[in-house]
């Protein structure tokens, strides 16, 4: 039996161009793309092993092409080679290391490709709507971590963009990521920055109001999650709140928020979306865009759908508040909250 020789081509891309050449009609390549380093101190993104150690940089992208599930790697100092499940681009801790960010962009035989989280199709030309789209299509029974980064493409979309899915269940696309490990993001921000968005979908961000209500024009209807781990806690489960029927106005309704009703879940946060501190029906508000009759959103010192009819407290869910200062009136009164997630499943 003569065996065909395989032909394994390692093609870097600077300045968004690469260029992967063959000589033999059986091969295989991967096309990475340089991206960016970013620091913090925390990170959705997970690593598939240990950092390991490399002679080259060429060594430590064939180590990424052998393992199949690497989707990105980062090289410091020339030498500490570390593998990622998921993700554009690569987070750091430490500033004083010089690293380098290498995404896998593909990876194709004469079998076909494997696509980055997101892309799918013969050549990854194609890219999911929304996190409950790539549910659909299997992403939650090939991965052991069904919380990843991911790209989407809503319907409404002109380009797609990185977010956060839990592909778990039905697959909730998270527009809302707060993590109190992280190196805080300034939430006290303009209404144009709430509508556009701002953070890193690797940390803490809100996605744009509207990034978001393309995401709802994908589908029929929509439940809004929210997910939240307060601190302390006795479990690492989250607690969980579910509403029914969610929606976002227009721009000239100021993205008002609409919900048909709320679902109380078996390990329930307890309601404070609706009930006596209602936010149903209320404009976003921001300091420089404030529909309230308290100023509410420069005493919370962030941007929220706030209630406008002077009701002291503003609202009982205070979720894009610095860290510190997310809260959930009822029922984790007293509690800091860790870590937050809120996020839109298909119903």
């Amino acid at each position: 039996m003569t065996l065909l020789p395989l032909v394994l081509l390692v093609c870097v891309a600077y300045m968004n161009v690469a260029k992967c050449i063959s000589n033999n009609a059986t091969f295989r390549y991967t096309q990475f793309k340089e991206t960016l380093v970013k620091i913090n101190k925390c990170s959705n993104s997970r690593n598939i092993v240990a950092p390991f150690i490399v002679s080259t940089e060429r060594e430590c992208l064939k180590a990424c092409i052998a393992e199949q599930t690497c989707r990105k790697v980062k090289l410091c100092n020339g030498r500490r080679c570390t593998m990622y499940s998921d993700g554009e681009n690569c987070p750091e801790r430490q500033t004083l290391n010089q690293c380098k960010c290498f995404v896998k962009k593909k990876s194709c035989t004469d079998a076909g490709c494997s696509c980055q989280i997101g892309h799918y199709g013969n050549n990854c030309e194609k890219v999911i709507e929304d996190c409950s789209h790539g549910s659909q299509l299997g992403y939650r029974s090939v991965s052991s971590t069904p919380i990843k980064l991911s790209y989407i493409k809503p319907l409404m979309s002109a380009e797609p963009f990185e977010i956060l899915c839990d592909f778990r269940d039905s697959g909730m696309t998270i527009f809302l990521r707060r993590n109190h490990n992280c190196i805080g993001v300034d939430f006290n921000r303009t209404m144009e920055d709430y509508v556009l968005g701002f953070g890193d979908s690797n940390f803490e961000y809100w996605l744009g109001l509207e990034k978001l209500k393309q995401i709802l024009l994908n589908h029929s209807s929509y439940k809004l999650y929210f997910n939240i781990w307060p601190k302390p806690y006795h479990t690492n489960r989250a607690c969980n709140r579910k509403y029914e029927g969610f929606r976002v106005g227009n721009a000239s309704e100021k993205y008002a928020f609409h919900v048909s009703n709320g679902v109380p879940t078996n390990f329930d946060c307890g309601e404070s979306i609706l009930g006596n501190m209602s936010i149903n029906g209320q404009p976003f508000s921001t300091y420089d865009e404030d529909s309230t009759d308290e100023g509410c959103a420069t005493s919370k010192g962030c941007g929220w759908w706030f209630i406008t009819n002077g009701i002291s407290g503003c609202t009982a869910a205070n979720l894009n508040g610095g860290h510190g200062n997310i809260t959930w009136l009822y029922n984790l009164t007293g509690l800091s909250i860790n870590i937050l997630n809120a996020g839109v499943v298909r119903e």
